[in-house]
């Protein structure tokens, strides 16, 4: 491979442009939108945020244990194995080398399935949270249908965010993650200079809101073709997945999903929780600190693929 090649097909490069045109887009764009809007306006935009990301928590580590499990029917791993890692072994007990490997479209089912439910109830408490914890902050700006409509649209780029986890995890199992960060990435760029233009345009919360959130549907459905392409589950997803794979897939990802929550989630709820209590400057500024903060907790989460 040429040196050019080599960058387009690292891994771990990708994934640094990903988050560096992430991260640094917001860096210009944060700016642009504090100035060009209220303080309602702003505090409203800044919790849109952390509701959309907490609705996306409630993927409960299903995303990389996926990417594991499939990666790991790839490879040759059986059942047993799997069920070994998970639990643990007892030192007397003998793996069970006569079973085959395990089926990976037995793994892809399962996927949509979990993914399912899992859509099912972001659904549910994007609906009741978001609209119990943006009452008080959409009444207090000028055009409340606004801010309404702008929370149904970042709600339902929630949604796709988390539909889209599942077909990165795909990805990523079949060891296509320099593709899934590049499109994350020129999407991601295209999706901060827009949401910039239409800012400076003077176009308001709602306006920056739905530019912002649809940059979500060109990156579903990229990201979906790429996964039909080299991992379809086609008429098998009207089957009934395998019980214990399920259950063997939960048993992995609650560990994670609880550590997230535990961290991430109780983080972000905190502005939400303040949000309701101060006063809209006093909010809003605090979750423009919250936003910097998890940026640069995103900084330190440097990637690395063999």
């Amino acid at each position: 491979f040429t040196l050019p090649a080599r960058i387009w097909n690292s891994p771990t490069l990708m994934t640094w442009l990903s988050m560096v045109t992430r991260i640094g887009g917001l860096a210009i764009l944060v700016p642009i939108v504090v100035t060009r809007l209220g303080a309602p306006e702003v505090l409203v935009w800044q919790m849109l945020s952390s509701i959309t990301l907490l609705v996306t928590l409630t993927d409960f580590g299903f995303s990389p244990t996926f990417a594991r499990v499939i990666a790991f029917a790839r490879g040759g791993g059986t059942m047993g194995q799997l069920i070994e890692g998970g639990r643990g072994r007892a030192a007397n007990q003998p793996v069970d080398q006569s079973e085959g490997p395990l089926s990976l479209s037995a793994v892809l089912l399962a996927q949509v399935r979990v993914y399912r439910w899992v859509i099912v109830l972001a659904a549910l408490v994007s609906a009741v949270g978001g609209a119990l914890a943006l009452w008080r902050p959409i009444g207090a700006i000028d055009r409340p249908i606004e801010g309404w409509t702008a929370w149904l649209s970042a709600s339902l780029a929630g949604l796709l965010i988390l539909a889209n986890g599942a077909n990165v995890a795909v990805l990523t199992g079949f060891d296509r993650i320099a593709l899934a960060r590049r499109l994350d990435a020129v999407l991601s760029l295209l999706q901060l200079a827009s949401t910039c233009v239409v800012a400076l345009a003077g176009l308001g919360l709602l306006g920056i809101v739905i530019c912002y959130s649809f940059w979500t549907l060109p990156l579903f459905f990229l990201n979906q073709h790429y996964r039909r392409k080299i991992a379809d589950p086609g008429e098998a997803a009207t089957s009934r997945p395998d019980p214990q794979l399920v259950v063997e897939i939960w048993r992995s990802a609650w560990r994670s999903g609880v550590g997230v929550i535990a961290s991430t989630g109780i983080i972000q709820a905190s502005g939400i929780v303040y949000a309701q209590i101060a006063s809209v400057a006093d909010a809003a500024a605090y979750l423009l600190l919250l936003r910097a903060v998890t940026v640069a907790a995103q900084l330190s989460q440097a990637p690395f693929y063999r």
